[in-house]
């Protein structure tokens, strides 16, 4: 997730979300094979993973934080997903991120 001011925010709301058994959401921690992680993009620095999903990108400036969001966009080994509205969608597809 890119906004960590929101943090608490976000993860009480992807717990309110069920995950197909046996996988489990985890906070802030070492994955297992039926956990998927929750975290920061900066805590997530240094770490990558098949799948990334990220999101929180509608808060912050992304003009502002461009290594940031490289850093989240390169931990994905095979698949990244970013998710927000659609003008912040749009400017990672036109290239802008502005």
């Amino acid at each position: 997730m890119a906004d960590a001011l929101h943090k608490a925010e976000y993860y009480a709301a992807l717990r309110r979300l069920p995950l197909p058994k046996p996988a489990t959401w985890l906070e802030e921690g070492v994955r297992g094979k039926s956990t998927v992680l929750i975290d920061t993009i900066q805590r997530f620095k240094g770490l990558e993973s098949p799948i990334v999903i990220l999101w929180g990108l509608d808060t912050i400036d992304l003009s502002k934080r461009q290594e940031l969001l490289y850093v989240g966009m390169s931990r994905a080994k095979s698949l990244l997903v970013i998710v927000g509205r659609a003008a912040t969608c749009a400017a990672f597809k036109d290239g802008t991120r502005t």
